[in-house]
């Protein structure tokens, strides 16, 4: 999609997993483009002693749904439902612990397995007549809205501010979620 077009500058405000950075520019129109690959996903890491030795060891996967499950003599790593180790390999009870992560980074004194391949970074394009200008990566998600010249992008009202640049702009349906809720709590 083209934004600016007839406009002589285009602020993109942008963020990697909620983090909001800003790219300004004069060449205008662009095209924003956002990469988000489909395998990128969640990471975790379970820890534990294992059942027959004093070893500790931790076992890194992708999911969105991560648990343990008894098998009597001890605990066995569960991923989206199904094993994701051998039956042989299962933890002590009230050793384990779970964390999502955002990197994978082998613990001190720890027996270490599996990965975080589905941590990806996602990227954002901003280009002008086909050439790229401007990106970036991070970690997904990616969000961006664009504004022109001095308006406040789609979706948003401006209201003015004593401070630069003069304006601020508000989030319509965001601030209208929060008027209702407030107006929830009143009743």
């Amino acid at each position: 999609m083209t934004y600016c077009a007839g406009r002589s500058k285009a602020i993109v405000e942008y963020s990697f997993n909620g983090k909001i950075k800003i790219f300004e520019t004069d060449l205008v129109p662009i095209e924003v483009e956002k990469i988000e690959p489909e395998n990128s996903g969640v990471c975790w890491r379970f820890t534990g002693q294992g059942v027959g030795n004093n070893s500790y060891y931790e076992h890194f996967a992708c999911g969105q749904s991560p648990s343990y499950v008894s098998n009597g003599a001890g605990l066995n790593l569960f991923m989206d439902g199904a094993m994701i180790q051998s039956s042989g390999y299962y933890y002590r009870f009230g050793t384990n612990s779970l964390s999502r992560v955002d990197k994978m980074s082998a613990g001190n004194n720890l027996i270490t397995s599996g990965n975080c391949d589905c941590l990806q970074d996602c990227e954002i394009k901003i280009s002008k007549a086909g050439q790229i200008i401007f990106s970036d990566k991070g970690p997904c998600p990616v969000k961006f809205d664009v504004a022109c010249d001095d308006d406040c992008p789609e979706g948003s009202h401006k209201c003015r501010h004593n401070k630069y640049p003069g304006y601020c702009c508000i989030p319509c349906k965001q601030t209208g979620q929060r008027i209702n809720n407030i107006a929830n709590k009143i009743r």
